[in-house]
C-alpha cells in the first residue's frame, strides 16, 4: 500500500512497485485523480463515500479477486448517494484536507515522477450530491423496476412500522435504493388488520403474485409469552385455558388466528420458492404449538438462533428465526460475562423493559439484510474465502512455528506425585472408608482401646467374625468385598493371613448366588425412548439410544461432551455410523486409556440424532442433566408403561441388553469386545431375560 501523505518512506523505499501500481490504474481510469493508491486484503465495509472528497476526486474501487466475505461492497451505476460534507474547506487536496497542505515539493515532484496525478489547489464546489464511482468492467446490474417487492412484512402494526423503518433501512446500506421501492398494496396494508379475510387474500396474492423474493412474519406474541403469571397456555392446553377470562380468550384467539395465518403463508413460500423469516421469543410457547408438526416446510427449513446481547444490547433476549435461508441450523448464543438486565417491569423513563427491547439491533438488522441479500441472489456469485491460503500456511494451521523446538518436558515436577495417584475411584475409595469406620465403631463397642490395637495383631479373624455379623444384618456382599479390599490396601502385611476372610466371601456366595443386572428387551427400550420424545425430552432419548445400541455404560455417555460425538456428517461419511469417544472407562486402566463405541443404525435414527445433538457446541454435554435427573425420568418413564419396580430395570441393564441385542442381529463379537474384562458370555444375558420373561408372566 502506498499513499501521498504519511507513508512517504514506503514510496521512496519501493519506487518500482509504486510506479507499475499506479501507471496500472491510471490505464483503467485515465481521467482519474490519482493522489492515493491502496490495496485491501480480505477488506469488508459498508459502502461509504470518503466525506472530505471533492466531485472532482472520487473513489475509484477496482477488484482484483472475488472472495466471499473479503470484498468492497459499491453501488450500481445507476445509484446515486446524498451525502453531507464533514470535513473543513480548505485549499489543496480534498483526499486529505489535514495533511495535504504539509506535502513539500520535491515530495510532490517525487509522486508526480511515480505516476501519480495529484489536483491543482483551488476551491471546489461542494453541493453535497456525490456521483457514482468511476469503475473498470461491469458493476452489479440494478434491479428492475417491475419487481416492485422485495420482500414482504407481515405482522401488527406497530411492528410492520419499526421493521420497515430498521430492517429495510439496513438493508439499504448493502444494496442500491432501487431494489426497495414498494408497491401500492404493502402501503395500503401497513394500517389494516391482517385478521381481516379480505386483507389476508390481499397478502395471499402479493406472495403468489411473483414480485416478492420472500417474506418475514412477526406475529402477535403477548398470549405465548411463557413469563405470564399465572400461564395462559400449557402443553396439555396449547391453544389456551378453558379457565381463561373474557379478555384472555379474546388475546388467545388472536394469537391463534396470527398463528393460523402464518401456517398458511409459510405453505405458500414453501409452493412458491420464496425465503421466509418467522421471529418470535425462544421460550415463546409460539413453537410448542402442535399445528408446526403438521406443517410440511421440507428439509431446507431450520432455526437460526441468537441472543440480542450478542449485537450490543445490555439484555439478552433470546430470539428464534425459522427460516429456510442459509442461516439456518446457526446458533449466535450469549458469550458475555456481564450481568444481563431483565426485561421486567420499567425504566427510569417508565417505559416497558419488553418495549424497550422489541426493536432489533442495528448489528442485528444489517447482519439479516446481508444474508437475506445473499439468499436472494442480489450479491453474486462467490466462492468460499480460504483463509489459510490467503495467509500463504501450509496445512492451515496458522501461526505455528517451522521450528518449534526441543520437546517439552511431559513430568510436572512436583514431588511425590507418583504417590499421590490413586488407582481407585473417588466413589469406591469413599464407600471403603464408610465400611472400615462401621468395621472400627463394631470393635469400640465390645472392646476396649487396648483391646482393639492387640486384635489388629490377627485382623483376619476379626473380619471372619464380623463377616456373620453383616450377614446377620442384612447387608450387601458387595460391602463386604470392598472392606477386605481396604484392608489389603491399607496394611499390606496382613494379606498373607486374610484366606478365611475371603473363604467366608465363598460361603456368603453359596447361600446368596451373585444376581447381575438384568437386560433390558428391545420393545421396552422403545417404548421408553417413544414416551421421552412426545414429552420432548429428546436429549434424553438420545442419550439412552446412545448407551443402549452403542453397548455402553450409561455413565459413560452421560459425561460425554459433544467433541466426543462423531455423526456421519461430522466425518463426511454416508454411512448410517455414530462413533462416541469415551475419555474415562471404566477399564481404562486394563485396557486403552480412551476407548470407543460404535453404534450401528439406520438412516431414520441417524437423522433423529443429528437433529438433537448436531447443533449443539462442542463443549455442551450429550445429556445437558445431571445423573439424578436422569434417573427420575427413567423411574417415570417406567411407572407410565406400567412396568413394576420389582423386575429391576435401571439404567445399568441399558448395556447388557445392547449387547444381546447386537448378539441376536449378527454381532457375534460385541459381547467379546464390550466385556473383555469380565466373565460374562453371550448364554449369561439369555439366561437374564429369560429369567425375566418368566417374572412377568408370573
Amino acid at each position: 500500500m502506498a499513499r501521498v501523505c504519511g507513508l512517504m518512506s514506503t514510496t521512496k523505499l519501493l519506487p518500482v512497485s509504486v510506479q507499475i501500481l499506479a501507471r496500472f490504474v491510471g490505464q483503467l481510469c485515465p481521467s482519474l485523480y490519482l493522489s492515493t493508491v491502496s490495496i485491501f486484503e480480505n477488506n469488508q465495509t459498508l459502502p461509504h463515500r470518503d466525506s472530505h472528497n471533492s466531485a472532482e476526486s472520487v473513489n475509484f474501487v477496482y477488484a482484483l479477486s472475488r472472495f466471499k466475505g473479503g470484498r468492497i461492497w459499491v453501488q450500481t451505476a445507476e445509484g446515486v448517494s446524498p451525502l453531507r460534507y464533514k470535513g473543513s474547506e480548505l485549499w489543496g487536496e480534498y483526499c486529505d484536507p489535514q495533511r495535504v497542505e504539509r506535502l513539500s515539493p520535491e515530495d510532490a515532484a517525487w509522486l508526480r515522477h511515480l505516476g501519480f496525478r495529484i489536483p491543482q489547489a483551488g476551491g471546489v464546489d461542494f453541493d453535497g450530491q456525490l456521483a457514482a464511482p468511476p469503475s473498470q468492467g461491469d458493476l452489479r446490474p440494478a434491479m428492475p423496476r417491475e419487481l416492485s417487492v422485495c420482500f414482504f412484512p407481515v405482522g401488527p402494526r406497530d411492528w410492520i412500522r419499526d421493521w420497515c423503518s430498521q430492517v429495510l433501512l439496513r438493508w439499504e446500506i448493502c444494496l442500491s435504493p432501487s431494489q426497495f421501492a414498494f408497491s401500492e398494496v404493502f402501503s395500503s396494508l401497513q394500517d389494516a388488520d391482517l385478521l381481516e379475510p379480505g386483507v389476508q387474500q390481499q397478502v395471499k396474492d402479493v406472495l403468489q403474485s411473483g414480485q416478492v423474493r420472500g417474506l418475514w412474519a412477526g406475529p402477535v406474541c403477548s398470549s405465548f409469552s411463557s413469563t405470564l403469571t399465572p400461564h395462559w397456555r400449557t402443553a396439555e392446553h396449547p391453544e389456551g385455558l378453558p379457565t381463561a377470562s373474557c379478555e384472555q380468550r379474546r388475546k388467545l384467539q388472536r394469537g391463534n388466528d396470527f398463528l393460523q395465518l402464518c401456517f398458511d403463508l409459510l405453505e405458500i413460500c414453501v409452493a412458491e420458492d420464496l425465503l421466509y423469516f418467522v421471529e418470535n421469543s425462544e421460550t415463546s410457547r409460539f413453537w410448542f404449538q402442535p399445528g408446526w408438526a403438521k406443517l410440511d416446510l421440507g428439509p431446507s427449513s431450520g432455526d437460526f438462533v441468537t441472543d440480542f446481547c450478542v449485537w450490543g444490547t445490555p439484555w439478552r433476549k433470546a430470539t428464534r428465526f425459522r427460516t429456510n435461508s442459509s442461516l439456518r441450523g446457526c446458533k449466535l448464543r450469549c458469550a458475555c460475562q456481564r450481568k444481563h438486565v431483565l426485561l421486567r417491569g420499567r425504566c427510569r423513563a417508565r417505559v416497558s423493559w419488553t418495549k424497550l427491547a422489541e426493536p432489533y439491533p442495528s448489528k442485528l438488522c444489517t447482519f439479516l439484510g446481508t444474508a437475506v441479500s445473499s439468499d436472494a441472489g442480489l450479491l453474486g456469485e462467490y466462492r468460499k474465502l480460504d483463509v489459510p491460503a490467503c495467509a500463504k500456511c501450509c496445512g492451515a494451521r496458522i501461526g505455528e512455528a517451522g521450528h518449534p523446538g526441543p520437546r517439552c518436558s511431559l513430568r510436572n515436577g512436583v514431588p511425590g506425585a507418583l504417590g499421590a495417584v490413586q488407582l481407585l475411584e473417588p466413589e469406591t475409595i469413599r464407600l471403603c472408608e464408610k465400611h472400615w469406620n462401621a468395621f472400627l465403631e463394631y470393635l469400640a463397642t465390645a472392646l476396649t482401646e487396648e483391646d482393639v490395637q492387640a486384635a489388629f495383631a490377627v485382623p483376619a479373624s476379626l473380619l471372619t467374625a464380623y463377616a456373620e455379623v453383616m450377614y446377620d444384618a442384612g447387608a450387601s456382599l458387595h460391602y463386604y468385598r470392598q472392606l477386605l479390599a481396604h484392608v489389603q490396601k491399607s496394611y499390606a502385611s496382613v494379606r498373607p493371613f486374610l484366606r478365611p476372610a475371603w473363604e467366608a466371601v465363598t460361603k456368603w456366595e453359596t447361600l446368596e448366588p451373585v444376581s447381575h443386572r438384568p437386560p433390558l428387551p428391545l420393545p421396552i427400550i422403545k417404548a421408553m425412548i417413544g414416551l421421552a420424545i412426545t414429552y420432548r425430552w429428546h436429549r434424553w432419548a438420545s442419550a439412552t439410544a446412545l448407551a443402549f445400541f452403542g453397548v455402553c455404560r450409561v455413565g459413560e455417555v452421560l459425561n460425554a461432551r459433544r467433541s466426543d460425538l462423531f455423526l456421519p456428517s461430522d466425518i463426511l461419511e454416508e454411512s448410517f455410523k455414530i462413533l462416541l469417544q469415551i475419555r474415562k472407562p471404566k477399564s481404562r486402566r486394563r485396557g486403552a486409556r480412551i476407548q470407543h463405541a460404535t453404534v450401528h443404525s439406520d438412516e431414520l435414527f441417524c437423522q433423529y440424532i443429528s437433529s438433537v445433538l448436531g447443533a449443539l457446541s462442542r463443549s455442551s454435554l450429550v445429556y445437558g442433566g445431571s445423573p439424578a435427573m436422569y434417573r427420575r425420568r427413567w423411574d417415570l418413564l417406567l411407572e407410565r408403561l406400567g412396568i413394576s419396580k420389582r423386575f429391576r430395570l435401571t439404567p445399568g441393564s441399558l448395556r447388557g441388553g445392547g449387547a444381546l441385542y447386537a448378539h441376536c442381529q449378527g454381532d457375534g463379537g460385541v459381547i467379546d469386545r464390550s466385556f473383555a474384562d469380565e466373565a460374562v458370555s453371550p448364554a449369561h444375558f439369555v439366561q437374564k431375560l429369560m429369567q425375566l420373561l418368566y417374572a412377568v408372566a408370573e
